[in-house]
């Protein structure tokens, strides 16, 4: 595997007066990644499913992949492109075609969404002092990866895995094909049409073609701080060398964050399990010298 890779710090002092200055700390990371000899072959699952396993050569680590997805048939089926399948009235040679475990895969019918990793990392710090007044605005980014969006539909559910609200816009009655991308639920009729196992498999390759694949790309604003010094005078007066007080809120929140997420941290999306993101958090201290 070869890296090329660039970090870049830059610390100025944009303003130095008296009774007010303004410094700026920003750093810069970019890295170019290209795997040039592999040995193992991952299966189709290991490339859509976003986990950092589909690994392929002349493409960055960790690549994510997608199944084709065509729209939906009449009856509100995906449709996919598989090579030189043809795409048939009800979606079933398509859905037969996904076979996820498949490590002789045809790289032709999967889409290249790009790296799980993001490849630009940077990070801007602002301090404004005013007298005995100071602020600390620090921000975060990561630019460049492509997330795997959770499973939204699963053959059978229980309280720990239901429905997504994305479904109440899903096919309904023959026309919705021409507007609409979510698939229909399927009933008893399309199960026995089609065999549950096709069925399955039809609505796991949705879960994992493009219309599932959200950009990584976030901006946040990582802390917040005020402080302030009391004047010398004062301190004098309370037989203190000095007294200092902060207050500073971590995490408090996402500037930008793809709107495909519906609200979901770009950064820990793909932590697994039941892992939450770093909550926000508040802090107040005092500092005092005698």
């Amino acid at each position: 595997m070869k890296t090329v890779g660039l970090d870049f710090l830059l610390n100025t002092q944009n303003i130095r007066q008296k009774d007010f200055s303004w410094n700026t700390v920003w750093g810069f990371s970019f890295y170019h990644q290209e795997i040039t000899r592999l040995l193992n072959r991952p299966t189709t699952f290991d490339m859509v499913a976003g986990n950092g396993r589909g690994n392929i050569e002349r493409f960055p680590r960790g690549g994510l992949y997608s199944f084709d997805f065509r729209g939906l048939t009449d009856r509100g089926l995906p449709q996919f492109y598989f090579g030189n399948l043809p795409l048939s009235s009800n979606g079933y040679s398509q859905i037969a075609g996904a076979n996820f475990y498949d490590t002789t895969y045809n790289r032709s019918y999967l889409l290249y969404e790009g790296p799980s990793d993001p490849f630009i990392t940077t990070s801007l710090e602002n301090t404004f002092r005013y007298k005995g007044w100071s602020l600390s605005v620090f921000l975060t980014s990561r630019i460049g990866n492509k997330v795997r969006i959770s499973p939204t539909f699963d053959p059978e559910y229980n309280d720990l895995n239901v429905f997504t609200t994305q479904y109440c816009d899903r096919w309904l009655v023959k026309g919705d094909e021409q507007t609409k991308h979510i698939p229909v639920i399927p009933g008893y009729d399309i199960y026995s049409l089609m065999g549950k196992e096709n069925v399955e498999r039809a609505y796991n390759t949705y879960n994992y073609s493009q219309v599932n694949v959200a950009d990584g790309s976030f901006v946040r604003l990582k802390s917040l701080s005020l402080g302030y010094t009391f004047p010398r005078a004062v301190c004098e007066k309370m037989k203190m060398k000095g007294l200092s007080l902060y207050a500073q809120v971590t995490n408090p929140f996402l500037i930008y964050a793809d709107k495909k997420l519906q609200g979901r941290d770009p950064e820990f999306i793909n932590s697994g399990g039941v892992s939450s993101p770093t909550p926000r958090t508040y802090s107040m201290s005092v500092q005092l010298s005698f």
